[in-house]
Protein backbone atom coordinates (compact mmCIF):
# COMPACT_ATOMS: atom_id res chain seq x y z
CA UNK A 1 0.00 0.00 0.00
CA UNK A 2 2.82 2.27 0.87
CA UNK A 3 4.47 1.57 -2.12
CA UNK A 4 1.00 2.12 -4.15
CA UNK A 5 0.98 5.62 -2.58
CA UNK A 6 4.09 6.48 -3.02
CA UNK A 7 4.43 5.80 -7.31
CA UNK A 8 3.68 8.41 -9.36
CA UNK A 9 0.26 6.99 -10.39
CA UNK A 10 -0.73 7.07 -6.84
CA UNK A 11 -4.49 6.05 -6.03
CA UNK A 12 -6.56 8.20 -8.87
CA UNK A 13 -7.18 5.70 -11.08
CA UNK A 14 -8.85 3.23 -8.28
CA UNK A 15 -10.41 6.39 -6.80
CA UNK A 16 -11.76 7.33 -10.11
CA UNK A 17 -13.25 4.02 -10.55
CA UNK A 18 -15.26 3.82 -6.98
CA UNK A 19 -16.27 7.54 -7.54
CA UNK A 20 -17.97 6.33 -11.00
CA UNK A 21 -19.62 3.10 -9.40
CA UNK A 22 -20.47 5.55 -7.03
CA UNK A 23 -22.75 8.16 -9.33
CA UNK A 24 -23.81 5.28 -11.07
CA UNK A 25 -25.70 3.86 -7.74
CA UNK A 26 -26.56 7.26 -7.05
CA UNK A 27 -28.05 7.81 -10.10
CA UNK A 28 -29.63 4.35 -9.92
CA UNK A 29 -31.33 5.33 -6.83
CA UNK A 30 -32.74 8.66 -7.96
CA UNK A 31 -34.45 7.22 -10.98
CA UNK A 32 -35.88 4.58 -9.05
CA UNK A 33 -37.33 6.85 -6.55
CA UNK A 34 -38.74 9.09 -9.00
CA UNK A 35 -40.09 6.64 -10.66
CA UNK A 36 -41.97 5.23 -8.10
CA UNK A 37 -43.40 8.94 -6.97
CA UNK A 38 -44.51 8.76 -10.33
CA UNK A 39 -46.48 5.86 -10.07
CA UNK A 40 -47.53 7.36 -6.92
CA UNK A 41 -48.48 10.50 -8.13
CA UNK A 42 -50.56 8.74 -11.02
CA UNK A 43 -52.44 6.26 -8.72
CA UNK A 44 -53.38 8.98 -6.67
CA UNK A 45 -54.60 10.91 -9.38
CA UNK A 46 -56.35 7.92 -10.69
CA UNK A 47 -58.05 7.52 -7.23
CA UNK A 48 -59.14 11.27 -6.98
CA UNK A 49 -60.84 11.31 -10.09
CA UNK A 50 -62.38 7.62 -8.99
CA UNK A 51 -63.85 9.15 -5.74
CA UNK A 52 -65.15 12.24 -7.29
CA UNK A 53 -66.79 10.26 -10.23
CA UNK A 54 -68.20 7.70 -7.23
CA UNK A 55 -69.19 10.78 -4.81
CA UNK A 56 -71.22 11.80 -8.08
CA UNK A 57 -72.95 8.38 -8.90
CA UNK A 58 -73.61 8.62 -4.77
CA UNK A 59 -75.55 11.93 -4.57
CA UNK A 60 -77.50 10.85 -7.81
CA UNK A 61 -78.61 7.54 -6.34
CA UNK A 62 -79.15 9.55 -2.79
CA UNK A 63 -81.49 12.69 -4.84
CA UNK A 64 -83.47 9.80 -6.19
CA UNK A 65 -83.59 6.98 -3.24
CA UNK A 66 -87.27 6.50 -4.32
CA UNK A 67 -86.57 4.35 -7.72
CA UNK A 68 -84.49 1.90 -5.25
CA UNK A 69 -86.01 1.87 -2.15
CA UNK A 70 -89.61 0.70 -4.06
CA UNK A 71 -87.42 -2.09 -5.16
CA UNK A 72 -85.62 -3.35 -2.47
CA UNK A 73 -83.02 -6.01 -2.83
CA UNK A 74 -82.39 -5.63 -6.82
CA UNK A 75 -80.25 -3.77 -8.14
CA UNK A 76 -81.12 -1.54 -10.78
CA UNK A 77 -78.41 0.24 -13.40
CA UNK A 78 -77.78 3.86 -12.74
CA UNK A 79 -79.33 5.73 -15.90
CA UNK A 80 -78.28 9.36 -15.86
CA UNK A 81 -76.21 11.37 -18.89
CA UNK A 82 -73.32 12.23 -16.81
CA UNK A 83 -73.39 8.76 -15.45
CA UNK A 84 -70.53 6.32 -16.18
CA UNK A 85 -72.23 2.69 -17.41
CA UNK A 86 -72.26 0.09 -15.76
CA UNK A 87 -73.07 1.47 -12.32
CA UNK A 88 -76.16 -0.34 -10.18
CA UNK A 89 -77.67 0.41 -6.90
CA UNK A 90 -79.15 -1.61 -4.55
CA UNK A 91 -81.41 -0.39 -1.66
CA UNK A 92 -81.53 -3.11 1.66
CA UNK A 93 -81.60 -2.65 5.18
CA UNK A 94 -81.46 1.18 5.45
CA UNK A 95 -78.36 1.10 2.97
CA UNK A 96 -77.81 2.24 -0.65
CA UNK A 97 -75.03 0.26 -2.55
CA UNK A 98 -73.11 1.40 -5.29
CA UNK A 99 -71.94 -1.56 -7.59
CA UNK A 100 -69.53 -1.79 -10.66
CA UNK A 101 -71.04 -4.44 -12.32
CA UNK A 102 -74.50 -6.39 -11.55
CA UNK A 103 -72.62 -9.22 -10.78
CA UNK A 104 -70.54 -10.19 -7.99
CA UNK A 105 -69.86 -8.00 -5.10
CA UNK A 106 -67.82 -5.13 -6.01
CA UNK A 107 -69.24 -2.62 -3.91
CA UNK A 108 -67.89 0.74 -4.34
CA UNK A 109 -69.56 2.61 -2.09
CA UNK A 110 -72.64 2.00 1.23
CA UNK A 111 -74.57 5.04 2.30
CA UNK A 112 -76.45 4.69 5.50
CA UNK A 113 -80.11 6.15 5.03
CA UNK A 114 -82.34 7.03 7.69
CA UNK A 115 -85.15 8.06 6.38
CA UNK A 116 -83.91 11.33 4.48
CA UNK A 117 -81.04 11.24 6.40
CA UNK A 118 -77.47 9.95 5.48
CA UNK A 119 -76.08 8.57 8.10
CA UNK A 120 -72.61 6.81 6.46
CA UNK A 121 -70.90 7.49 3.42
CA UNK A 122 -68.31 4.46 3.17
CA UNK A 123 -65.99 3.87 -0.04
CA UNK A 124 -65.11 0.00 -0.69
CA UNK A 125 -62.18 -0.65 -2.94
CA UNK A 126 -61.15 -3.97 -4.37
CA UNK A 127 -64.37 -5.58 -2.75
CA UNK A 128 -64.64 -8.32 -4.20
CA UNK A 129 -64.91 -11.84 -1.91
CA UNK A 130 -64.91 -15.56 -2.67
CA UNK A 131 -69.14 -15.55 -1.71
CA UNK A 132 -69.06 -13.34 -5.00
CA UNK A 133 -68.18 -16.67 -6.96
CA UNK A 134 -70.91 -18.93 -5.51
CA UNK A 135 -73.33 -17.80 -8.76
CA UNK A 136 -71.14 -17.65 -11.11
CA UNK A 137 -72.83 -20.47 -13.18
CA UNK A 138 -76.06 -19.18 -12.46
CA UNK A 139 -74.87 -15.62 -13.68
CA UNK A 140 -73.45 -16.84 -16.99
CA UNK A 141 -76.92 -18.59 -17.37
CA UNK A 142 -78.59 -15.15 -16.94
CA UNK A 143 -75.91 -13.53 -19.20
CA UNK A 144 -76.61 -16.17 -21.52
CA UNK A 145 -80.12 -16.07 -21.77
CA UNK A 146 -80.12 -12.04 -22.30
CA UNK A 147 -78.06 -12.42 -24.98
CA UNK A 148 -80.14 -15.07 -26.57
CA UNK A 149 -83.50 -13.05 -26.32
CA UNK A 150 -84.67 -12.70 -29.69
CA UNK A 151 -83.48 -15.70 -31.27
CA UNK A 152 -84.18 -18.34 -28.50
CA UNK A 153 -85.85 -17.09 -25.73
CA UNK A 154 -88.38 -14.24 -26.76
CA UNK A 155 -91.18 -12.82 -24.82
CA UNK A 156 -94.04 -15.19 -24.36
CA UNK A 157 -91.33 -18.21 -23.79
CA UNK A 158 -92.88 -20.28 -20.90
CA UNK A 159 -90.38 -22.78 -18.80
CA UNK A 160 -88.43 -23.36 -21.33
CA UNK A 161 -85.03 -25.24 -20.70
CA UNK A 162 -81.93 -23.73 -20.95
CA UNK A 163 -79.16 -25.41 -23.18
CA UNK A 164 -75.77 -23.72 -23.22
CA UNK A 165 -73.86 -24.47 -26.96
CA UNK A 166 -76.43 -26.66 -27.86
CA UNK A 167 -75.78 -29.91 -25.72
CA UNK A 168 -75.29 -28.87 -22.19
CA UNK A 169 -78.69 -28.89 -20.00
CA UNK A 170 -77.90 -26.52 -17.15
CA UNK A 171 -81.24 -27.74 -15.80
CA UNK A 172 -82.61 -24.48 -15.42
CA UNK A 173 -85.39 -23.33 -17.22
CA UNK A 174 -86.85 -19.23 -18.26
CA UNK A 175 -90.18 -17.65 -18.66
CA UNK A 176 -89.75 -14.34 -20.31
CA UNK A 177 -92.53 -11.81 -19.89
CA UNK A 178 -93.30 -8.21 -21.46
CA UNK A 179 -93.76 -6.08 -18.28
CA UNK A 180 -93.65 -2.31 -21.00
CA UNK A 181 -97.20 -2.94 -21.32
CA UNK A 182 -96.13 -3.60 -25.00
CA UNK A 183 -93.51 -1.44 -25.29
CA UNK A 184 -91.07 -4.28 -25.32
CA UNK A 185 -88.80 -4.77 -21.46
CA UNK A 186 -88.71 -7.83 -21.21
CA UNK A 187 -88.51 -10.26 -17.90
CA UNK A 188 -86.67 -13.21 -17.79
CA UNK A 189 -87.42 -15.58 -14.64
CA UNK A 190 -84.95 -18.74 -14.40
CA UNK A 191 -86.00 -21.49 -12.61
CA UNK A 192 -84.23 -24.10 -10.88
CA UNK A 193 -85.07 -28.13 -10.94
CA UNK A 194 -87.52 -27.49 -7.92
CA UNK A 195 -89.85 -24.68 -9.74
CA UNK A 196 -88.11 -21.91 -7.74
CA UNK A 197 -87.37 -18.13 -9.24
CA UNK A 198 -83.37 -17.94 -8.36
CA UNK A 199 -82.95 -15.31 -10.53
CA UNK A 200 -85.02 -12.41 -12.13
CA UNK A 201 -83.48 -9.69 -14.87
CA UNK A 202 -85.49 -7.32 -16.83
CA UNK A 203 -83.85 -5.84 -19.84
CA UNK A 204 -84.11 -3.17 -22.47
CA UNK A 205 -85.03 -4.10 -26.02
CA UNK A 206 -81.51 -3.75 -27.03
CA UNK A 207 -80.20 -6.72 -24.29
CA UNK A 208 -78.92 -3.95 -21.87
CA UNK A 209 -79.53 -5.59 -18.48
CA UNK A 210 -81.55 -3.32 -16.13
CA UNK A 211 -81.99 -4.69 -13.20
CA UNK A 212 -81.01 -8.27 -11.79
CA UNK A 213 -82.01 -9.44 -8.26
Amino acid sequence: MKKLIKSRRGVAIELAIGVMFLMIAFTLMLLSTAGLQNDHRVDDYRDFKEKIEIDNIGEYVVANRSQYINFPNTRRLIQEENIPEGYYALYSENQLKIYRGYRGNDVVLTIGMEGDKITSWKYLKNSNSNDSNENDELYDIGEYVVSKYKTDYPIGTNDKGIMIGGTNDTGYTVTVIDIGSGTFVPQFEIKNTDGDVVLTIIASENGKIISWK
